[in-house]
């Protein structure tokens, strides 16, 4: 293969495993190799790893970050060599060779011809190329070698792009994880608040269920022993009235607290599009959200029409909303502040604007410019970072808006965020 096309065929491959084995092939192919590896430096720890092995069997294998070790087919002696020195090495005769001749490895597989070739860019060590050929000495030339050192640059170049590409894909799926993994998060605090908080009216009924019980058992046993009086039975119909309001009172309560659960836990574990009342949903993400809210002092206000329907994905607006409140409540006040917020909706036609506002602490202008960066936080004890993130590619992907944020120190902190709805 000429030089033009192994250059051709290396650069037009994008993805690193593809690319490994074209290369790989194209250098097999070109210097008469029998077996061969390729060695890479890794972009985050700056180790090498063998990335792709042709075995003697003609497969070519990717290894996927494999270090090098003994269990390697492979004469350590002279890929220690080429990456102190970074230097090619080329041993026409490895068995006749004063330097390698004595190697364990060179005598128990019988190698006869060895090129390793570092792949230099810019004088760093990005990567090795090994051949062996155990079939014949010299077999590899000094004009196979020359075409390896005139494509490093391109295959350095090449692979540089291809582990990039690679690394941003990794990256962006451990985001999506990350993210996911916070939703969940959110969700499981949604069911711990939301169980803590039902406990409490369930408990009432409990209790004045027990004691309506023993009055009932009490009062059927005067009956039979015909030892009831008037007035007993007046006290015991009061007795009974009252237990029943408040059985009804904190029965009525936790069908509340469950059904809003309900409505916001369902839309923030799925995306389906639905016409809802955007008024009382916002009331229900703050019922759902009460176990938490209650232990703090703060105001919340929502001016929304209350007859505003839209038609639109209520879970995401359940997570935006929850995560702006627990970003005030996490980072815009201190534990015993009395503060304000305010969710405000405004519609014009299919035009909504959201604007959320509290009066606590503020940002400088440089923790505002990173607020929707991932992993930000400016309370690494109690923030992952993610929420302003999830919040940003919820309005601008999902609701196709926008999002802006006005903020300064002691002036508080104010959102708005600009959507259409059909």
């Amino acid at each position: 293969m000429s030089i033009l096309k192994a250059s051709q065929a290396i650069s037009k491959e994008t993805k690193l495993d593809k690319l490994l084995t074209v290369l790989l092939e194209t250098v097999i192919e070109n210097a008469g190799a029998q077996y061969g590896f390729i060695v890479l430096k890794n972009l985050f720890d700056d180790n090498l790893y063998v990335e792709a092995i042709k075995s003697k069997n003609d497969e070519i294998k990717i290894m996927d970050s494999t270090p090098i070790s003994d269990k390697l087919d492979v004469c350590l002696e002279v890929l220690q060599t080429v990456i102190r020195t970074k230097e090619h090495i080329v041993i026409e005769d490895a068995l006749k060779d004063q330097h390698y001749q004595y190697n364990e490895y060179i005598k128990s597989m019988n190698v006869r011809s060895v090129l390793c070739a570092p792949i230099i860019h810019q004088s760093d060590l990005k990567g090795i190329i090994y051949l062996e050929n155990n079939l014949t000495d010299n077999a590899f030339s000094i004009k196979q070698l020359e075409v390896i050192k005139m494509l490093s640059s391109q295959i350095a170049l090449s692979i540089e792009k291809a582990q990039l590409s690679q690394a941003l894909i990794k990256i962006k799926e451990t985001q999506k994880q990350l993210v996911q993994s916070e939703k969940m998060a959110s969700l499981g605090n949604l069911v711990a608040g939301v169980a803590h908080e039902i406990n409490t009216p369930l408990g009432v009924s409990v209790t004045a269920v027990s004691h309506m019980i023993r009055t009932t058992e009490n009062i059927i046993k005067s009956y039979n022993d015909d030892n009831i009086s008037k007035s007993e039975l007046e006290e015991y119909l009061n007795d009974s009235m009252e237990t029943i309001e408040l059985l009804f009172m904190n029965l009525n309560k936790s069908a509340s607290l469950v059904n809003g659960f309900k409505r916001v836990s369902a839309d923030m574990s799925n995306e389906d599009l639905r016409a809802f009342n955007f008024n009382k949903y916002i009331k229900d993400i703050l019922l759902s959200l009460s176990p938490k809210l209650k232990k703090y002092k703060h105001k919340i206000e929502v001016v929304c029409d209350e007859d505003m329907e839209i038609y639109s994905y209520p879970g995401v607006y359940s997570q935006i909303i929850t995560n702006l409140l627990i970003n005030s409540i996490t980072h815009a006040y201190n534990e015993d502040d009395e503060g304000n917020i305010e969710i405000k909706v405004l519609r014009d036609a299919n035009n909504i604007k959201l604007v959320y506002s509290d009066d606590g602490k503020g940002m400088d202008s440089e923790t505002k410019s990173k607020i929707f960066e991932p992993f930000f936080t400016t309370n690494r004890l109690t923030g992952t970072g993610l929420g302003m993130h999830i919040v940003f590619n919820l309005v601008t992907q999902t609701l196709k808006g926008t999002i802006t944020c006005e903020s300064s120190p002691s002036k508080g902190t104010e959102f708005v965020i600009e959507f259409t709805v059909d």
